[in-house]
């Protein structure tokens, strides 16, 4: 749910997050030097692309750009969609740099205390081999400059493991 005041002290708005959640256009660039830029303005185009096997994408935009509300509605996305996956979302500013945790314990924190103690490690190992994991972390310039080459090892190790489950970073 979504609750939106006006500059009036009017009654505020009050709807769904999909009532008011507009997609932003996405100009992707591609690493490979030949590739033109392109464009990813539809909703399931963008979905796509982003849960793609093997995909890893940064998502820049300016601070208020939309990123935080784009991750959660990507992971809302996952979550509907016949896709048959699971979309993680871990916000940088729920860790902590000395206490990082494991792939495993990031996916039972996510999924809550009800389902934490049927989320073996086999189950998960299950979901990493058939790609149906996407982590997308939020807020990487929230993090103090000072531990980012920290939270760049952790995010690399958590990849390798994840082998080609979708990772975006915002």
């Amino acid at each position: 749910r979504l609750d939106i005041s006006g500059l009036r002290a009017d009654q505020p708005l009050s709807g769904k997050f999909v009532d008011f959640f507009v997609l932003p256009k996405i100009r992707q660039t591609k690493i490979e030097e030949d590739n033109e830029p392109i464009s990813i303005a539809e909703p399931n185009d963008c979905f796509l692309t982003f849960t793609t096997s093997g995909c890893l994408a940064v998502v820049i935009g300016a601070p208020g750009a939309g990123k935080s509300t784009w991750s959660k509605w990507l992971q809302r996305e996952t979550l509907k969609a016949d896709w048959g996956g699971i979309g993680i979302r871990i916000e940088f500013r729920d860790l902590r740099v000395d206490e990082l945790p494991s792939i495993y314990d990031l996916v039972r924190k996510e999924a809550g205390k009800q389902l934490t103690e049927d989320l073996t490690i086999e189950k998960i190992r299950r979901w990493l081999d058939d790609w149906k994991l996407a982590f997308i972390f939020d807020g990487f310039d929230e993090i103090r400059p000072t531990d980012r080459n920290k939270f760049v090892e952790w995010i690399k190790e958590i990849n390798e493991f994840a082998k080609d489950c979708p990772f975006v970073i915002t």
